[in-house]
């Protein structure tokens, strides 16, 4: 994400939040995001966490917020999913080749770090709260700049903010292999 991703006003600011020390930017993740998501299934969220660029930001830990929307797309692994579920009418159930599926929203404050990411001693050590929800999803990131140590922060010299996904996924059943 960077200044050019922006919803409107200063570095995504969103015209809809009252209070101008909040700002917020929307961003997808669908299946074509990553490498292999666009012929693998079950993409799932491991972990999140963040890294703030910028010469001059300050020292400060950041707080940010990062919400997923509740909505998300899930890929089949069976293949011929599609058929199988035809048999049993229209209706019966929500799943296919690509189910969208819904939950509430939910926020989490994934770690956060000015430079570059934490040097973290695995894919989970970031912020698990949204670990094992569909991957492809829209998420907001937040960030008050009144919270924590984010007053101390210099963001008028904030150039980006870079998340770092892990995430699972698997290879799609060959035909035949689950019937």
């Amino acid at each position: 994400m960077d200044r050019q991703s922006q919803l409107g006003g200063p570095l995504g600011q969103a015209e809809f939040w009252a209070n101008p020390d909040v700002w917020a930017i929307e961003f997808p993740i669908d299946l074509q995001s990553f490498p292999n998501l666009a012929s693998s299934c079950n993409a799932k969220v491991l972990s999140f966490d963040f890294a703030l660029v910028g010469d001059g930001l300050g020292e400060a830990l950041p707080t940010v917020t990062m919400v997923h929307s509740g909505s998300s797309r899930l890929r089949s692994c069976q293949p011929d999913l599609n058929d199988y579920v035809a048999q049993f009418g229209t209706g019966a159930t929500r799943f296919a080749d690509l189910t969208r599926l819904r939950t509430a929203p939910r926020s989490i404050s994934p770690v956060a770090e000015v430079g570059d990411f934490a040097r973290l001693p695995d894919l989970t050590s970031g912020n698990v709260t949204l670990g094992g929800l569909p991957l492809a999803s829209d998420y907001v990131v937040v960030i008050d700049r009144g919270a924590g140590e984010n007053p101390q922060i210099d963001w008028e010299k904030l150039e980006d903010i870079k998340v770092r996904v892990n995430f699972t996924f698997q290879d799609f059943f060959p035909r035949g292999e689950c019937q």
